[in-house]
């Protein structure tokens, strides 16, 4: 299947986070496909959100051999993210690093290297391919072994496909901005706002409210982060919602929309099926971000 590459993902501002690196023919040896490097990678990063409240980037790179000849040649991973950075969140990467089978070991705080290229992220429980976009069009950059030595190689959407990558992923360009405050960006909590109202309703739509609806709105909106964004504070939450949705419908991007559009029918099936009344909703969700239901059915069958 045809790659489709239509939003864009904001990378964090910060420019260091956790690092970590691992015996590089352990991860991508012959018989190991560099999917299967970024699925681990999104394992980490959603424990990390589970746990810590974070959104995150994971960033790879090859390293240098330390003495540019025998030595083992490494591969190297830093997690990103605009948010604060402490032992706790670096202990939680490791571990679940630690429990795919490689032998991972931190590399405490570091900056991002030049060479390194961000690869995949979570972001709100959704999981994102990203691309880079050069003078020859998007790419993904990958690394492969060359005889011994580990390089960094580029496919293109035309050469990719689905296959290619982890399941259930939103291909989005990574996009860098300059440093802000998460917290104090209106679009921002706006867009918390409005998905935190409408996963709501989907969940209570039918009178009963599982553990498993539960667990979903404690992992795609952590306590945490509500707190950052203030929102725990009933009273601007409400104030918020009144504008919430004519905010977005002018302001976010079209593919941002969509990737809304598919939290809200994953809130829905998060008790095993979405029922009449939740489309509904949904509808009048997608009304409400000015979007053409038959485009969002479209993308919600691309997607699940």
């Amino acid at each position: 299947m045809a790659i489709s590459v239509d939003t864009e993902f904001r990378l964090p501002a910060a420019l260091t986070g956790p690092a970590f690196s691992v015996d590089a023919r352990a991860v991508l040896g012959p018989d190991r496909q560099w999917r299967v490097l970024q699925e681990h990678a999104l394992t980490a990063l959603s424990r990390l959100s589970e746990t810590h409240g974070h959104d995150a980037v994971a960033w790879f790179c090859a390293l240098a051999r330390p003495d540019g000849s025998g030595a083992v040649q490494r591969l190297g991973l830093v997690v990103s993210w605009d948010g604060p950075v402490g032992d706790a969140e670096a202990n939680t990467l490791l571990a679940t690093l630690r429990g795919t089978g490689a032998s991972w070991r931190s590399e405490g705080r570091r900056a991002i290297p030049r060479r390194a290229f961000p690869s995949v992220a979570l972001k709100e429980g959704f999981s994102y391919q990203l691309w880079v976009e050069g003078r020859r069009g998007l790419s993904i950059p990958t690394l492969a072994f060359e005889d011994d030595d580990l390089l960094q190689a580029r496919t293109s959407v035309e050469d990719a496909d689905s296959t290619f990558f982890p399941p259930r992923i939103i291909h989005a360009v990574g996009i860098r901005v300059p440093h802000q405050d998460q917290d104090s960006d209106p679009l921002e909590v706006h867009k918390m706002v409005f998905a935190l109202n409408v996963c709501e309703r989907m969940i209570e739509a039918d009178g009963v409210v599982s553990e498993g609806e539960i667990e979903f709105l404690r992992r795609v909106f952590p306590p945490q982060r509500l707190e950052r964004h203030g929102l725990l504070d009933r009273v601007k939450f409400l104030l918020l919602r009144q504008h919430a949705g004519d905010t977005l419908a002018t302001a976010m991007p079209h593919g941002e929309k969509l990737a809304l559009m598919g939290l809200f029918w994953r809130a829905g099936e998060s008790d095993g099926a979405v029922e009449p009344v939740q489309l509904q909703i949904l509808e009048a969700a997608a009304f409400q971000l000015q979007l053409d239901w038959s485009e969002v059915e479209i993308y919600l069958r691309g997607i699940w």
